[in-house]
């Protein structure tokens, strides 16, 4: 059992809450009613975590030719990080016939943007968010994990701080200036 992998890319140009993603691919070999009858399973590998995670793809539609199936599914919020730039991920097909499970796919690699917050964010565009002195610290680790760059950090009035990042697509080192 052998799996080619096609990730369908949605452009995503405005800031929005993250839309509706799908993955399609070509599950060679067989016939879409087999295809169909496969589990499948995404493999996340997100930028800067060794432990990839597993995420189940529900709802498999296949069609096509008779000897190249061609699948796809609703990618599942749980695997939402898989859109995110920098990361990769590897389609697995397991028969549950025969137990018999297909080598990882080639990787394939996100370009979405970054996630901050359950929005979504394309390359150069800048999120803001509020907090206070003491929750700063946070705000801004949340901010490089969605993969942001800091921008600037202004001081509102007495304890309420705002702070402005820009999405770069890759983990900025520790040190940005606060």
């Amino acid at each position: 059992m052998r799996t080619v992998l096609v990730m369908v890319v949605l452009s995503a140009t405005l800031r929005a809450a993250v839309p509706p993603q799908q993955v399609t691919w070509v599950q060679p070999g067989v016939t879409p009613n087999q295809a169909q009858s496969f589990f499948y399973s995404l493999t996340i590998t997100e930028e800067g975590n060794p432990t990839p995670r597993v995420v189940s793809l529900l709802g498999v539609l296949c069609g096509g030719a008779t000897d190249a199936a061609e699948c796809s599914a609703r990618l599942p919020d749980a695997a939402q990080s898989a859109i995110i730039t920098g990361n990769s991920s590897q389609i697995k097909a397991l028969d549950g016939r025969t137990n018999q499970s297909s080598p990882a796919s080639a990787p394939f690699a996100g370009n979405q943007g970054c996630i901050f917050r359950d929005t979504l964010y394309a390359i150069g565009q800048r999120a803001q968010a509020q907090a206070r002195k003491q929750e700063l610290n946070a705000l801004l680790a949340e901010f490089q994990r969605a993969k942001m760059d800091h921008v600037s950090t202004t001081n509102l009035k007495g304890n309420a701080f705002l702070v402005i990042e820009e999405c770069v697509g890759f983990l900025v080192p520790e040190g940005r200036k606060q």
